[in-house]
């Protein structure tokens, strides 16, 4: 058990999400069934269940393309028939779910928070009024979470397949040039496999001090169980320390792990205000709005030894 840390409780389980997807699915083909006019969505859909079964999206690449591919073949149908063709689909990504086929050591922690995650994605494909769209951050993440690349961790989701990019200790600023690589080099000792943190818009409930303190715990135990993973890593715009005046209540997500351990660089300035900063909050847009902020994006590294001795002297 994660120190300090209750499992979520909940009347459901992966099984019956699981079986619950699996209803879904059948009833959204026989739907496209009952119509003379859908041949071409039943061949769509076969199509795009034959694509999936060839690769269950084994990295975040193939993820990217093959949703693409799925896009462009759900768009060739009349809009009612994309709609039922994308529901089922997502549907059956969610009936194959098995946390059997994570590739780490997870702690049972973990194993708790998946139903919460696979109910709601099932309850958005439910809802006809909810588009489902491949193309969008929301149902990209969606995707991910139930075909297990994706992992809840409590205030945010990680996945495995990350390093920190060479490029950056090109591209930093020169000021922290030097630190950046004496944390890749000596702390890290290489530039991957990192978790690496994800936001998802719709799963927020624990995106406060205290979901944040659990979900480090949870990080630190699937560092323990998993020795060749090298430390944490995230890429955002809510740990920039212009948030300290902005947007004071924002600066425990940077402050925190600084007085831990990690380290903060900067990466680059998003102009266009794309990056989710200016969500939210009245008083970020109005200040964009006016030129007087520009969200720029960190990067957190929180290396392996670091946050592991956190996890061991620190009751918080």
């Amino acid at each position: 058990m994660t120190k300090n840390a209750k499992p979520p409780t909940h009347e459901f389980t992966i099984t019956q999400c699981v079986a619950r997807a699996h209803f879904l699915h059948r009833r959204f083909v026989e739907e496209i069934s009952t119509e003379q006019s859908s041949t071409h969505a039943r061949d769509v859909l076969e199509l795009i269940i034959h694509k999936f079964e060839s690769t269950e999206f084994k990295s975040k690449h193939s993820q990217k393309h093959l949703l693409g591919e799925f896009m462009c073949l759900a768009n060739s149908l009349t809009a009612a028939h994309r709609a039922i063709v994308l529901r089922a689909t997502a549907a059956y990504i969610v009936s194959r779910f098995k946390l059997e086929k994570s590739c780490l050591k997870l702690p049972h922690f973990i194993a708790n928070l998946y139903p919460i995650e696979l109910k709601r994605i099932l309850d958005s494909i439910e809802v006809s009024t909810v588009d489902i769209d491949f193309n969008e951050d929301r149902w990209r993440k969606n995707i991910a979470i139930a075909s297990g690349r994706l992992i809840p961790a409590g205030a945010e989701f990680f996945e495995v397949d990350s390093g920190i990019p060479r490029s950056l200790l090109f591209t930093c600023l020169l000021t922290e040039r030097f630190a950046l690589a004496r944390t890749v080099l000596l702390e890290l000792r290489g530039f991957r496999p990192l978790i690496e943190l994800h936001a998802h818009p719709d799963s927020l409930s624990n995106f406060n001090p205290a979901g944040w303190i659990r979900t480090y715990r949870v990080l630190a135990e699937v560092l323990q169980s998993n020795p060749s993973l090298k430390g944490v890593m995230a890429s955002s715009w809510f740990r920039d320390p212009q948030l300290s005046e902005i947007s004071p209540h924002l600066k425990y997500l940077r402050d925190y792990p600084l007085q831990h351990g990690a380290k903060i660089f900067y990466t680059k300035d998003d102009p266009a205000g794309e990056s989710g900063a200016l969500n939210r909050s009245k008083n970020r847009q109005q200040l964009f709005r006016a030129g007087l902020y520009v969200p720029r994006i960190h990067l957190l590294i929180w290396p392996r030894t670091s946050l592991l001795n956190w996890h061991a002297t620190n009751d918080d």
